[in-house]
């Protein structure tokens, strides 16, 4: 009996030492059985929760769409306490629906990182038993591609909700770190989204089925109903899958004919000549081209933004549109030239209006520009006009005797010779003179350059010395010092 009892405490005591000799790793391991499917339950409850969080956040985002457009609407109001009131009430909505939107994606996160966790273990049980080919089962895969786009989410997500949470805080730490606002692909994320909603339901599906039915779900039962309903299809007799072709038709066909009408066909048109106007300014040898708003359009349309959805949707374009004038840039235009300007935007913002700009390219002639004197003889009244200026500069010196330190102007006067020449461009360039012709006395050179012309000939515009600036002149004692450094400089004297 004694040897008895020592071979049972040697075999409890043997039992001990295994189950300590496990390790943690190992217990936790152990609880899972194919009695009770921990592990496989799990992951059902956590891809059931996340897909309900999925659904719940879609629910909160379109809301928040609702909100933001009762926003821009109470932004625009006509009654100025009302308008006021609404934008009150839908600022405070959004904020509660932001809120809530961080708590959901919070509880997410975690749903997410113990979904990751059981799928560890049970990898981990899976490989110990040498059976590591079930993972390749859909309701392992779909499971993995859940939690590899909820790691995405997080990560893209989690920067939005610190500026929710504290918009002050995160806008500082952006500008401290030279960094940007998060800017998410709108295109990508919607893809993102309804792949993880679609494996969360595969993966609740397939899950429940194996957890609670026992029933797998393998690549082959797919690949089996393929080939199952292909071999119906071909048992069919001519008239059924005449039907069937039809039927399939007709659903390709309505859905190619909505999406053409809805983004070729059934777009509200904006038209670019109503709304801007193409400016050429300048001289004939060198114009520039500008655009500007035509305003009597702009603020018509604003007031029929009030109660007309079409206008709203084309103020909205004009506004956030991007819109600006593309042409050569590098090109010198002259009178005579021809030039295609085009209106750019952005064209994911007309897509999502639904808008199609019209006249988007306009063809310029640039002509009438004022032109730019290159002979004596294109100048109607040179001489008379000169003269004038002349004696414009020396009444403004008699009215300004302390600047030009002059006391005694009684020998100051417009001396008559006028001289001219063409710069390196070609242009006409003139110089005039006033001063006193006294011995020692100072006369001041005029220089006229960039002379523009109208059609008939006249002087519109053209550059000369500054009239407040002594050092801008050049200073001569005599005239034949004058006369000897026209001769220099390639000047003749204007008859």
């Amino acid at each position: 009996m004694e040897n008895q009892n020592n071979i049972k405490n040697e075999e409890n005591n043997t039992n001990s030492n295994n189950k300590q000799s496990q390790g943690f790793l190992d217990n936790i391991l152990s609880k899972d059985n194919n009695q009770n499917k921990l592990f496989l339950k799990s992951i059902f409850g956590l891809s059931a929760a996340i897909l309900a969080g999925i659904l719940w956040l879609a629910f909160k985002g379109l809301m928040f769409y609702m909100q933001i457009k009762k926003l821009e609407k109470a932004s625009s109001h006509s009654d100025l306490m009302g308008g006021l009131g609404a934008l009150g009430d839908a600022g405070t909505s959004i904020l509660n629906i932001l809120q809530t939107i961080s708590n959901v994606h919070n509880i997410f996160k975690f749903g997410t990182i113990l979904l990751i966790i059981v799928l560890v273990l049970s990898y981990l049980k899976m490989k110990k038993e040498n059976l590591t080919s079930n993972f390749t089962k859909i309701n392992y895969l779909s499971a993995v591609g859940v939690a590899l786009i909820g790691i995405l989410e997080i990560i893209k997500v989690d920067k939005y909700m610190n500026i929710v949470k504290n918009p002050l805080a995160a806008g500082m730490s952006m500008m401290s770190n030279q960094q940007e606002i998060p800017n998410l692909n709108p295109k990508l994320w919607i893809f993102f989204s309804v792949l993880f909603l679609i494996l969360a339901v595969i993966s609740t599906t397939t899950n429940y089925f194996k957890a609670f039915k026992s029933k797998d779900f393998e690549m082959a039962d797919v690949q089996s109903g393929i080939q199952t309903a292909k071999e119906k299809y071909n048992k069919m007799d001519s008239g059924q899958k005449k039907k069937i072709g039809i039927i399939a038709a007709i659903i390709v066909g309505a859905l190619v004919l909505y999406n053409i009408g809805v983004n070729y066909i059934f777009l509200d048109n904006v038209d670019f000549s109503k709304a801007y106007a193409i400016r050429v300014t300048g001289d004939s040898e060198n114009a520039s081209i500008s655009w500007e708003t035509k305003y009597d359009y702009y603020y018509k349309l604003k007031e029929e933004a009030n109660n007309n959805k079409k206008a709203q949707k084309e103020m909205e374009f004009l506004d956030n549109g991007e819109i600006s004038i593309d042409y050569p840039k590098n090109k010198q235009f002259k009178n005579g030239d021809t030039v295609t300007v085009n209106f750019t935007y952005n064209k994911d913002l007309a897509k999502k209006l639904k808008i199609r700009p019209k006249n988007t390219k306009v063809k310029i002639k640039i002509e009438n520009l004022p032109k730019i004197a290159k002979e004596v003889n294109e100048v109607k009244n040179l001489k008379v006009f000169v003269t004038k200026l002349s004696q414009a500069r020396l009444e403004h010196t008699y009215d300004n005797m302390a600047f030009y330190n002059v006391v005694d102007l009684s020998t100051y006067s417009a001396l008559p010779n006028i001289y001219y020449k063409k710069d390196d461009s070609g242009h006409l360039t003139l110089k005039y003179f006033y001063g006193s012709v006294s011995a020692g006395e100072e006369i001041l050179a005029v220089t006229v350059k960039n002379i523009i012309l109208d059609k008939k000939g006249n002087i519109i515009s053209y550059d000369d010395n500054n009239l407040n600036d002594k050092n801008n002149y050049e200073k001569y004692y005599s005239i034949p010092e004058i006369e000897a450094a026209m001769n220099s400089e390639g000047y003749m004297l204007l008859n």
